[in-house]
């Protein structure tokens, strides 16, 4: 009796654990899948980025890009809908991109088309007009006083 208690209790642990195990509902993993082969989602209707960078070299409809705030580069495709904006006017970009300024800051917009980021439109950022240096107005002297001026 000493005996047979001991030995049904860890066989009924054993028969529990192996059975609890069986019915465990496999848990759901992240897929690894590639990028271009995950279904997009039905309530957007595509995927758009933008990047501060410089355009330093034209290869037929690519472009080769620095960006400025990590200074990574590579290659990004002009889509054949691309516009130019460019001190507030909007115009399409040309088939042989003459119209992109190369060394210079631009805002590029890119848009995820068949899997693949293409650009939208290149923004050049208007020049700011140029200031006088300070205390360079004979009118206007600052006054150290606190008291309103009569």
């Amino acid at each position: 009796m000493y005996i047979l208690a001991p030995f049904l209790f860890f066989l009924g642990l054993s028969l529990g654990f192996f059975a609890g195990k069986q019915m465990i509902l496999p848990q759901k993993t992240m897929s690894t899948t590639p990028e271009s082969s995950v279904q997009s989602n039905t309530l957007f209707s595509s995927q758009t980025a933008s990047l501060r960078a410089e355009v330093y070299k034209i290869n037929g409809r690519n472009l080769s890009v620095k960006n400025l705030n990590n200074n990574v580069s590579g290659d990004v495709t002009v889509a054949s809908s691309a516009v130019l904006i460019k001190a507030g006017k909007i115009m399409p970009i040309p088939s042989d991109l003459s119209s992109v300024e190369l060394n210079k800051e631009v805002l590029i917009s890119v848009e995820m088309r068949n899997g693949n980021y293409e650009i939208i439109s290149l923004q050049y950022s208007a020049p700011l007009p140029s200031l006088p240096p300070v205390g360079s107005n004979p009118k206007f002297t600052p006054q150290s006083s606190t008291k309103p001026q009569s």
